[in-house]
């Protein structure tokens, strides 16, 4: 073995993080986007279906979105379990949190610009039905399959075991110089070219 065991920046990078829960979910909502893309990507190529026909990648998009949400599940589970903070029924936020964390929020601002539009009166307006077949997609299918690869996840994983012992206070960070502040930062950012 390496003589790494009470090095700095062993004691710091194996330390939990701040917020686990969020971390973890957005990790597993992160890897559900990325294996929905590649699908999408590979059933165009394939030419599985015609993506001239409208709303074509729409429907292909929701079908596909509603079948890899157990990537999201149990990457969300297993890494939550991982890192070591499966206490209790936390993990079953963790799961649900990682199954509502992109589609509420796209669903209530799509249901908001679809009130607008039908109010209006336009023709790119969807019909309340619709709306509701989507919504009972997500909750009827897409959340069962989120679980379901949650639980797998959770059963699959084992508590990560670090190679040294951590510190449980974080590394002071020193302070910044002005020119080094977040908005003086972002104000010089708007410069480069």
């Amino acid at each position: 073995q390496m003589c790494i065991r009470d090095s700095l920046w062993c004691v710091q990078v194996f330390r939990l993080p701040g917020n686990p829960l969020v971390l973890t979910a957005l990790l597993g909502m992160g890897s559900q986007m990325l294996v929905l893309v590649l699908s999408v990507i590979v059933v165009s190529t394939f030419g599985v279906m015609y993506p001239y026909a409208r709303g074509a990648m729409h429907y292909i998009f929701i079908v596909l979105f509603t079948f890899t949400a157990a990537v999201a599940g149990f990457v969300s589970a297993y890494m939550y379990r991982k890192i070591g903070t499966d206490q209790g029924r936390k993990w079953v936020w963790n799961v649900v949190l990682s199954g509502c964390l992109f589609p509420v929020p796209l669903f209530v601002v799509a249901l908001l610009n679809n009130a607008v539009a039908l109010q209006h009166g336009t023709t790119q307006a969807l019909p309340f039905m619709t709306m509701m077949q989507v919504f009972f997609m997500w909750a009827l299918l897409c959340m069962p399959f989120t679980v379901i690869g949650g639980v797998i996840g959770r059963r699959v994983s084992s508590a990560l075991d670090p190679p040294c012992r951590t510190s449980k206070a974080p590394r002071q960070v020193p302070e910044t110089t002005f020119l080094r502040s977040q908005p003086v930062q972002l104000l010089l950012a708007g410069f480069l070219p």
